[in-house]
């Protein structure tokens, strides 16, 4: 078989989707069926898919941004361990996350606001399209403050301060390349109140070790309490990291789970045991950790 291009390709009577997980790595899935696949006036190339054993899946240029089989997992863990490290976040600002799943996650605890800034509009309308009963109904909450424009230059500019900072973007490469930088978190940590804190996903520890570490090192460079937690994602094949920097309170903290139940919170895959072993890190990541430097605008780390 001669790999030629990422997306749906013909094989042996049959379709499937191929994605480049990384250089000389690919995945191979059978399309049960296409939904929409579209190029959007961003420029992203948008598709929603059926797969076998994925279920129904969004891929933005080709790149997965979550499977409906395991989406929670990446999504539960991305919210949940950073706001309830904090003992009453109220204002919630979302960078990134069109796709609604860490909207419904937040929308779970008694906040009062949320900011949710999407650089593009036409991944907000397809998941109303077609994921409206898992992800598109939260864009109707009354709390919800929708905005489309860049992240970087919302961070930028913004002068009002939230509890927690929830950063949700594709992967690191091309213009989001900038938003997972020292520097830009610097301006989130400008936003934060004085015990705020924020969390990003910061990619696979096994497929791009270098990426995650690095972006670990800058979030440890701006912040007095850096947690890296972890994950595996089925549809990502890897384990997922998300580096969260506080200002006064640590996620690591046993405590911080007991808040599960104390707000009447249901989950799928996040408990207060699953909690603990979030932050539990083999030898493995403890050397990338250790060896990881600052990621910064001068010199950004991409995926490849």
């Amino acid at each position: 078989m001669s790999i030629v291009k990422e997306g749906f390709i013909q094989f042996q009577g049959k379709e499937f989707y191929l994605e480049v997980m990384r250089p000389g790595i690919f995945l191979l899935t059978e399309v049960r069926r296409r939904i929409s696949s579209f190029r959007t006036r961003a420029g992203q190339l948008v598709e929603v898919v059926d797969l076998e054993h994925m279920g129904r899946c969004l891929f933005i240029d080709h790149k997965i941004m979550f499977s409906l089989n395991d989406e929670f997992i990446y999504h539960e863990v991305l919210v949940h361990p950073a706001l309830l490290t904090h003992p009453s976040p109220r204002d919630v600002l979302i960078i990134g996350g069109g796709d609604g799943g860490a909207l419904r996650e937040v929308l779970k605890h008694p906040v009062e606001s949320v900011d949710l800034v999407e650089l593009d509009p036409e991944v907000t309308r397809i998941v109303k399209e077609h994921f409206y009963e898992d992800f598109g109904r939260y864009f109707e909450s009354d709390k919800l403050n929708l905005i489309f424009m860049d992240g970087r230059k919302y961070v930028e500019e913004c002068d009002k301060k939230y509890d927690a900072v929830i950063v949700d973007l594709t992967d690191p490469k091309g213009p989001s390349a900038r938003l997972y930088t020292l520097e830009f978190y610097k301006a989130v940590r400008r936003l934060l109140r004085e015990d705020g804190l924020m969390v990003t996903h910061s990619e696979g520890a096994r497929l791009y070790s270098k990426v995650f570490s690095r972006v670990f090192a800058a979030v440890r460079e701006v912040f007095p309490i850096a947690r890296l937690a972890k994950a595996f994602v089925p549809s990502f094949k890897d384990e997922w990291t998300f580096s969260i920097g506080s200002l006064r309170y640590d996620p690591a903290s046993p405590e911080v789970a007991e808040r599960l139940n104390e707000r009447g919170i249901g989950t799928r895959f996040y408990s207060k045991e699953v909690h603990q072993a979030l932050f539990t890190m083999d030898k493995l990541i403890e050397r990338c950790i250790s060896s990881g430097t600052p990621n910064r605008d001068e010199n950004p780390v991409e995926v490849d």
